[in-house]
């Protein structure tokens, strides 16, 4: 399976001679762009910047069992700016796309030959470095969301409003799209 795969890309890697870099991005409130390329790479319309804090990316690996897959990136914490982002952000559940490209020895990306997208579910400081632990979608695979129709939901959007009050007493079935 090719997985979206270009020609350029298999082109390249069937030379034998080929650059790698991993594109690390972050939405927190203000994206973090970050690869561990010698310098800056420009991919998607985004710039991701050279960083000697971003130490190691955990291996990504694949079953075919329904798997909440977990990696930890881990980032030097001589640079207190990662802690600080960390501790001053509501970072749990925060997107996370990490794609690993194929760079031309100009210095161009390529393409890209594969991608892993999770959430933060957590960090870790260890020692000098800082742990960021990302999961795969599938961990909210069970969570419910959205609202109920019932007087505790409405409370707490709307405190004051009863009007789905008496929404439990209604027993009539309604036929949503039908005549």
């Amino acid at each position: 399976m090719s997985r979206g795969i270009t020609q350029a890309v298999i082109d390249e890697l069937s030379s034998g001679s080929f650059n790698m870099a991993a594109l690390v991005h972050i939405d927190f409130a203000t994206p973090v762009y970050l690869t561990d390329y010698h310098h800056n790479l420009p991919y998607g319309g985004d710039t991701y910047g050279v960083s000697g804090h971003l130490l190691d990316i955990g291996n990504v690996s694949e079953s075919h069992e329904l798997d909440v897959g977990e990696i930890d990136i881990t980032f030097s914490g001589k640079d207190q700016s990662y802690i600080a982002l960390l501790l001053s952000e509501n970072y749990v559940g925060r997107d996370v796309n990490i794609t690993n490209v194929v760079v031309s020895d100009a210095g161009a990306v390529i393409g890209h030959c594969g991608e892993y997208k999770g959430t933060v579910s957590g960090f870790a400081i260890q020692g000098d470095n800082v742990l960021l632990t990302v999961t795969s979608h599938w961990a909210d695979f069970e969570r419910v969301t959205g609202r109920r129709s019932n007087d505790n939901s409405q409370q707490s959007h709307y405190p004051g409003d009863t009007s789905a009050s008496r929404c439990s007493q209604i027993v009539k079935d309604i036929k949503w799209g039908r005549s």
